[in-house]
């Protein structure tokens, strides 16, 4: 344990010896203590003392540090909060009266036996509470702390173990594998280096052995703390972290597979409440919004005209009296096998648009003459849209993205030129960012994910991380928005995609998120066969992506299956044709297997979405936006679905671990006096129950 009147004492033996590098500012022992007696004093004017709990979020290290040693001094419990009101401003504590009263000998836990004692500790992206109880370990014992910023560059942070003599440091297995990586490591005088950890969010995840040219520990989180992450501490980690289990304990049988003995978690069954479309603000006010509705309607008009003058300049439809019949018009065209279904589906829709007509033989024949869609025309067409697209929202690069594609069409149907290059020049990701981000329908999508995604957090237990995944996470659009929206609760964010192309160009983006893991996932595989274990996710999202699926029902259901119990799903889709769409990334698409095939679609409808998510034994919770908003004749939505969460069996939740064990589901588990897991007891009592059924 780590008393106050050890600690404190140890402070103010420290009078002028640095104790806390945080950013370049230097704390001595006695300042610490003085910023703590102030803040203390506030706290304790505020109701805190000895039996009470304060929550606090652990935004500032400094200050985190100074409310652990406030709450010793008050003999007060410190529960680190995300979700907890912002600290009070340091500067509000200048001129407040230091504790007049003698501190009780209060104690918090100790980080555990493989804590040595060090001389200089670095802490960089360490969880808060490890943080905390190690820091304050630290001092007790003599040491002084240096915390390495979570926006630390890599050869920034080697250059200060090095010159500060770090002989023990805690670090996240992002920052580390970043440090490692870097070319300077290779040059750095780590020589005082002796200890190395690790903690691990995700219990089955696996660290090198030697890092920085040191033994590298990982730590896994259990029932007794933070726990060196041997086989049985790992699975007792994992238990912990299923959320159908409140506690779990592991004990180790040699000869045979560990015990694991755990406590159900109280059944969640309604959903939190959620977001109406009305709450989803996004900047723009209802006149603004049936213009920009509009604009978009009044594209769709000129992609049919495009798709027309395609057509036109291919010698075909160029007066209303020739008729032409559809398999003329793909050979004529030159269109290539790839792209045949989707110029079949042009003249299904041109036809239903009433831009073809045709003849009792099957031919089609032009409505109009070819003055209304031929250059000249959409010239000034794309021109005038342009200008309006730019007044409206700011930006137009989805009308130049369109325009460009529209200018291309015969080549880009005879495969002459390749859709790719078109949304990504030369390699360039800019204006697909730009294309996802800029239409009124996509900033309501992203806005409603980040949204419905904050509900979710806001409900799930504390003390778990919110498991998330992000499938075609693409230029990061969603995870843009999503990514501040959870920023205030624990969470362990997986953004994947299935081209290493855009996780190399998200880096920027995830970097102020240490949370945020980076790999590869394709959404036409099997999860299992991508290393992604059943249940293991509490929300899963898909932006914009389960459109490019060549079988949608499949993926739907292997994203469903990778949900825990009670787990969320959200979505967002197109459930109409997007005229401009068809002619342009359609033509990156491959041939679908799904309903699209059999309706000769581009995208699946309202209807078929829910038969989707409906098969897939996903509830559905919510569809944004409703009936009555502006944006819901433009067809897109967005899903927030559900896996129904179902009490499971001890069998189901074994199956689940990365190794084999007994699992025996118990009512509760022993406690000593001072409220901790009775491990002793517990051990007993299981054997005493193995012999009985012997």
């Amino acid at each position: 344990m780590i008393r106050s009147s050890t600690l404190f004492t140890a402070l103010e033996a420290a009078a002028t010896t640095p104790r806390l590098i945080v950013d370049g500012h230097v704390w001595s022992g006695a300042a610490l203590l003085e910023h703590a007696e102030r803040l203390a004093a506030r706290l304790a004017a505020d109701g805190l003392g000895a039996g009470r709990r304060l929550h606090w979020r652990p935004d500032d290290p400094a200050l985190t540090l100074q409310a652990g040693l406030a709450c010793l001094q008050l003999g007060a419990e410190l529960r680190l909060d995300p979700q907890a009101p912002p600290p009070p401003d340091p500067a509000d504590l200048a001129g407040i009266e230091p504790l007049q009263t003698a501190p009780p000998d209060t104690a918090i836990a100790h980080p555990g036996p493989w804590f040595g004692a060090p001389r200089m500790l670095a802490l960089q992206e360490t969880p808060a509470a490890l943080a905390l109880t190690a820091a304050l370990a630290c001092w007790q014992q003599g040491g002084c702390v240096l915390w390495l910023p979570a926006d630390c560059a890599p050869a920034r942070a080697l250059g200060l173990l090095e010159r500060d003599r770090v002989d023990q440091a805690l670090i996240a297995p992002t920052r580390l594998d970043a440090l490692a990586a870097h070319p300077a490591a290779a040059l750095a005088d780590l020589d005082a280096l002796e200890r190395l950890f690790c903690p691990l969010l995700d219990p089955g995840q696996q660290m090198p052995s030697q890092q920085l040219g040191v033994d590298c520990m990982s730590l896994v989180e259990t029932g007794d703390g933070w726990t060196i992450a041997t086989p049985t501490a790992r699975l007792e980690a994992e238990a912990r972290a299923l959320p159908e289990l409140a506690e779990a304990v592991a004990l180790e049988r040699p000869g045979t597979t560990p015990r694991l003995v755990a406590v159900p978690a109280p059944a969640r069954t309604a959903p939190p409440p959620l977001p109406e479309d009305r709450a989803i603000d996004i900047g723009m006010t209802a006149d603004d919004l049936d213009h920009a509705v509009a604009l978009t309607e009044r594209l769709a008009r000129i992609a049919l005209d495009s798709m027309l003058n395609a057509l036109w300049r291919s010698g075909l439809f160029t007066d209303p009296e020739t008729t032409h019949a559809p398999d003329e018009v793909l050979r004529r065209a030159g269109v290539a096998p790839a792209h045949r279904a989707l110029v079949g589906r042009w003249l299904e829709v041109l036809r239903a648009e009433g831009l073809l007509a045709a003849e009792a033989t099957g031919a089609l024949r032009s409505t109009r003459p070819p003055s209304a869609y031929d250059d000249a025309a959409l010239a000034t067409a794309w021109a005038a849209i342009e200008e309006a697209w730019r007044d409206c929202l700011g930006s137009a690069e989805t009308i130049v993205y369109a325009r460009d594609n529209a200018a291309r069409l015969p080549a880009l149907l005879r495969d002459e030129h390749r859709a790719v290059h078109l949304l990504f020049p030369e390699g360039r990701t800019e204006r697909a960012a730009a294309l996802y981000r800029e239409s009124v329908v996509g900033r309501y999508q992203h806005r409603a994910m980040a949204e419905l995604a904050a509900c979710i957090a806001a409900a799930h237990p504390r003390g778990r991380a919110l498991r998330v995944l992000e499938v075609g996470a693409g230029t990061g659009a969603t995870t843009e928005q999503v990514l501040p929206a959870l920023a205030g609760y624990a969470v362990d964010y997986r953004f994947t995609d299935v081209s290493a192309f855009f996780l190399d160009r998200a880096a920027p983006l995830l970097a102020p998120y240490p949370w945020v893991r980076r790999g590869l996932h394709d959404i036409d595989r099997d999860p299992a066969e991508q290393g992604l274990a059943a249940a293991s996710f509490d929300l899963i999202l898909a932006g914009g992506v389960l459109n490019a699926a060549r079988d949608t029902d499949a993926s739907v259901r292997w994203l469903g299956e990778l949900l825990a119990p009670g787990g969320w799903l959200l979505l967002s889709e197109p459930t109409r044709e997007e005229y401009w769409v068809m002619a342009s990334q359609a033509l990156m698409l491959s041939e679908a297997s799904d309903a699209r095939a059999d309706a000769r679609a581009t995208f699946l409808d309202l209807a078929q979405w829910r038969a989707v998510l409906d098969g897939a034994g996903l509830e559905r919770v919510r569809e944004l936006p409703g009936p009555d908003h502006p944006l819901d004749r433009l067809g897109h939505r967005v899903f927030a679905t559900r896996r129904p969460a179902a009490p499971a069996s001890a069998a189901t939740l074994a199956a689940r671990l990365s190794a084999p064990c007994d699992l025996t589901l118990v009512a509760h588990l022993p406690r000593t006096p001072s409220g901790a897991i009775d491990r002793a007891r517990l051990a007993r009592e299981t054997a005493i129950e193995t012999e009985a059924h012997a």
